[in-house]
């Protein structure tokens, strides 16, 4: 998905540098100009916890907390790099709980 997504980011205003239309495939293309190569990790978190999910039908905490944490820290490097707020990410993993900032809600 992320190769087609950067195919389409190359071709429209990310970066308009191909008038070539990008092709539907989330396979290499080695025929277009734009390439994204990225390494497999050898260990994958969500891998763990779904095992561990398939066989204990729980989801550890700790782990929820820092695959969450993870996934909140890429999202916020992901809307600074698109320009989407002028906020600097921390560089600091917020595991579970509430976001820094948000109102604490009450019942």
């Amino acid at each position: 998905m992320l190769r087609w997504s950067w195919r389409v980011a190359y071709y429209s205003y990310g970066a308009l540098t191909t008038d070539r239309y990008p092709p539907f495939s989330l396979g290499e293309e080695p025929g277009y100009p734009a390439r994204l190569d990225i390494a497999q990790p050898e260990h994958a978190l969500a891998v763990i916890a779904a095992v561990a999910l398939a066989f204990t039908q729980k989801y550890p905490r700790s782990l929820f907390d820092l695959i969450l944490g993870l996934n909140r820290w890429v999202l916020r490097v992901a809307a600074y790099a698109a320009l989407m707020t002028d906020a600097y990410p921390p560089f600091r993993l917020d595991m579970g709980g509430t976001e820094p900032g948000d109102p604490e809600v009450r019942p």
